[in-house]
């Protein structure tokens, strides 16, 4: 499986963000709950999960990710966190129709 390459270890110990889910879910969660102390410390202390040294693409991603569903909100008068969760939840039988 690893052919050439070294083996990775992630270090599953250190704090790690996804920091723009952290800014658009923790964000405002945090102010509804008074928790911005903690939500700086978490983005202050912890790193970027998917900063990959040579690999910009997770990053990157996010950005057309947040996009789409950005969209999906807009169009079905959503919220984000609703938009972003449409497809792999289930809420009951639609009572819309």
């Amino acid at each position: 499986m690893l052919g050439d390459g070294a083996e990775v270890r992630p270090d599953v110990m250190a704090p790690q963000t996804v920091r723009l889910a952290m800014w658009i879910y923790g964000l405002p969660a945090a102010l509804r709950s008074g928790g911005f102390g903690e939500f700086r410390r978490a983005m202050r202390e912890g790193r970027e999960l998917l900063d990959w040294p040579g690999d910009p693409a997770p990053v990157k991603a996010q950005w057309s990710a947040l996009s789409e569903i950005a969209g999906v909100a807009l169009r079905q008068r959503i919220s984000l966190q609703a938009a972003s969760t449409r497809d792999i939840e289930w809420n009951g039988p639609d009572k819309s129709r």
